[in-house]
């Protein structure tokens, strides 16, 4: 039996969504994945980065950038995108306004553009998110996940 997700979309190139990627090519995980940030030069240098060390590893995997909305293919999406670095004395929850705004900016694109695969979510305040998220989608609480 394949258990392999085919395609694992990655929105947020950060720190986090940068690790995830490599974790995920170093155990070949999926089949594509694809990178989604609004920074292009910075999703750019990591799909080129990701696609050269795609080369030496024992399985195909495929990887590109596109727009969060070009998702109806998509197996899983891990939101890793934040409100920006935290500043000394804040905590997770100060970063709620700005993360919750890029999220209700990405999810109902995604849904408009037919996503009906699992969220993973993988950004602060986590379990706010998550629960926007689920909210925001519309999909079972069995497909998001924080």
């Amino acid at each position: 039996m394949n258990t392999k997700a085919r395609k694992v979309m990655i929105i947020g190139s950060g720190n986090v969504g940068a690790s995830a990627a490599y974790a995920l090519l170093n155990q070949s995980i999926c089949e594509e994945l694809i990178l989604v940030d609004l920074n292009k030069a910075l999703v750019e240098g990591h799909v080129q980065d990701l696609s050269d060390a795609a080369a030496y590893m024992p399985g195909m995997m495929t990887i590109s950038m596109r727009d969060a909305s070009d998702c109806a293919d998509v197996d899983i999406a891990v939101i890793t995108v934040s409100g920006g670095a935290l500043k000394p004395g804040q905590t997770r929850l100060d970063e709620l306004t700005n993360t919750a705004k890029i999220v209700k900016s990405i999810v109902p694109q995604m849904m408009a553009g037919g996503f009906n695969g699992i969220f993973l979510i993988a950004t602060n305040p986590c379990d706010i998110i998550t629960w926007q998220v689920w909210k925001l989608s519309g999909l079972p609480r069995s497909q998001v996940i924080g």
